[in-house]
């Protein structure tokens, strides 16, 4: 596999024909790596949290005493998810590491999903904030379920589809940690804030995703990904 041949759910590194390469995809391209970066930074600070070797602040340091092993679980899970997402997403062409990849990876989401929710219950947050982190891991529960269940029963196109949404629901914990700091950086009020952002990081990339699968460019997997599989989706319409 070749990097510029990557392709990253729509964003394409990949030059054009004449070797040029348009700045849009370029564009979209850096932000996708930066995107990553960020992800596999927080995804490294949880899991290091949760293992006990970076301190943790303080609201988490309430619910560690409230479920101090459940809560360390959820961390590393959660953390590992997070980090093995883009690559996911990355080998998603190469069906060698995609399925077991993805395998991992959903089995990691599971528990870090599932944990989330008496975590959330446990939280000294303000109630709208807990309903939030609650709906994020029931939300990120369900659309793992439908989407593991839609490529076996061989819906390609509906588990890209949910893998994408997916993946942008657990993008919610990279929002939510930068979301915290800009809102202490503009000394905006702490509690009414992280009520906004345990809703917003979440539901919003969920929205955007739901609006570009509506406008179809989500519509059809590439040509050469492993969910392309244009014969057998024929043959499944037909039945």
């Amino acid at each position: 596999m070749r990097f510029k041949d990557i392709h990253i759910g729509q964003l394409t590194t990949a030059p054009l024909k004449g070797g040029s390469v348009s700045s849009t995809g370029a564009l979209r391209g850096s932000g996708t790596l930066i995107l990553f970066g960020l992800a596999l930074a927080i995804a490294l600070v949880a899991v290091l949290e949760g293992l006990g070797s970076l301190p943790l602040p303080y609201d988490m340091a309430l619910v560690d005493r409230a479920l101090p092993r459940l809560f360390r679980l959820h961390m590393i899970a959660s953390g590992i998810a997070l980090a093995l997402i883009p690559f996911v997403l990355i080998v998603r062409r190469n069906a060698t590491w995609h399925r077991p990849l993805g395998w991992i990876t959903a089995a990691t989401i599971a528990v870090g999903g599932v944990t989330a929710l008496p975590v959330s219950i446990a939280s000294s947050s303000p109630a709208l904030a807990r309903a939030g982190l609650f709906t994020h891991g029931v939300v990120w529960l369900i659309l793992l379920v439908i989407g593991v269940s839609a490529i076996r029963m061989g819906r390609r196109e509906d588990h890209m589809r949910c893998m994408v949404a997916m993946c942008a629901v657990a993008s919610g914990a990279l929002w939510l940690r930068i979301g915290t700091a800009l809102a202490a950086a503009m000394e905006l009020p702490p509690n009414e804030a992280y009520v906004v952002l345990c809703w917003l990081v979440w539901l919003g990339p969920l929205l955007l995703i739901g609006c570009i699968v509506r406008r179809g460019h989500l519509g059809r997997p590439h040509r050469g990904s492993v969910a392309y599989r244009p014969h057998q989706s024929r043959s499944l319409h037909a039945r």
